[in-house]
């Protein structure tokens, strides 16, 4: 007894499948929104400020941690492992 699998010749696909159609409306509606009828309060702003600050001093804190490797780094690269004299502590 032989099975016929020829005759089935449709693509089976998951449930959920998204096909290219339905991910560019879900992409046309999120680029070109009609009304949000949202809310922000001045509080919002003053976050935005304090979360760039932070964003800021915090790299600023991780380049001052990490200056010393970062230059030896660089001198590596640029010079070819040679010492010219410099004062490095690892």
């Amino acid at each position: 007894m032989s099975v016929n699998t020829h005759l089935d010749t449709t693509e089976r696909r998951p449930l959920a499948y998204c096909g290219p159609p339905s991910v560019l409306v879900v992409a046309l509606l999120t680029l070109f929104p009609l009304d949000a009828h949202a809310y922000l309060d001045p509080g919002a702003g003053s976050y935005l400020l304090q979360v760039m600050t932070a964003v800021l001093f915090g790299t600023l804190f991780t380049v001052k941690v990490y200056w010393r490797r970062l230059t030896a780094a660089v001198r590596r690269i640029f010079l070819g492992g040679r010492n010219n004299g410099g004062d490095e502590h690892t």
